[in-house]
């Protein structure tokens, strides 16, 4: 009969004990491939539900938002209109203060045509003193006379005539306050009707006439007046 013999190998001193117990990591699928498509199925179909109803979630805020932005506007328009309606109703209140208001305006365009042929005798005499102060003769008389042209056309060349009279210590004089009243665009066409010499008062006395252009002519509801300077 024949027999074995066994032969104990001593353990690899370089493998620990702990190593030699170790047990290996081992990872395996066992499912079915079925079952784990399904769940991914599962999975998927959950997570497009969800983005549909985040969706839906954002459309729903954002029509509610709209909805009442809308009622808002509805609302001031709302109010606007009632306003207006107010407004309307009590117009009738205010016809009259605008019925004034009208006849005012068509008042001061009627003494605008009605005047404005209009002279202010203060303001031209006022030319004249200030000229004869400059030119140094004395005043003794003034007068103003409307021409008839100027109640027809407020373009008329002459609008009406003023006669001076006055004294001044030699002829220069006199012909410098001429010469002042022919440089004004308010007066034109000044003339000396007569100059004599006064031996008892040792000056002259002179008269002589000047005529309004359209540039004198002036109001309250025209043209404003100059000062008279």
């Amino acid at each position: 009969m024949a027999t074995s013999t066994t032969t104990l190998m001593p353990i690899d001193p370089a493998v620990s004990p702990e190593q030699a117990s170790r047990v290996l990591p081992i990872r395996a699928n066992l499912l079915p491939g079925e079952l784990t498509a399904g769940r991914n199925a599962r999975r998927t179909r959950f997570l497009l539900i969800g983005a549909v109803v985040v969706v839906i979630g954002v459309l729903a805020g954002w029509y509610a938002y709209a909805y009442q932005q809308h009622s808002d506007a509805q609302t001031n328009l709302d109010t606007a209109n009632g306003m207006v309606e107010q407004a309307t109703d009590r117009k009738s209140d205010y016809s009259k203060v605008t019925g004034l208001m009208n006849d005012e305006t068509r008042v001061q365009a009627e003494l605008k045509s009605l005047l404005a042929s209009d002279t202010p005798w203060s303001t031209d005499f006022g030319y004249i003193r200030t000229d004869a102060a400059a030119a140094g003769v004395t005043l003794t008389e003034l007068s103003g006379t409307l021409t008839e042209s100027s109640s027809g056309s407020a373009t008329a060349t002459s609008v009406a005539s003023i006669t001076v009279g006055g004294t001044g210590s030699d002829k220069k004089k006199i012909a410098s306050f001429i010469e002042k009243l022919a440089a004004r665009e308010e007066l034109t066409r000044p003339y000396a009707s007569s100059v004599s010499y006064e031996a008892t008062a040792e000056n002259y006395s002179f008269a002589l006439k000047v005529d309004l252009t359209a540039k004198a002519l002036c109001g309250r509801f025209t043209t404003t007046c100059g000062t008279g300077d």
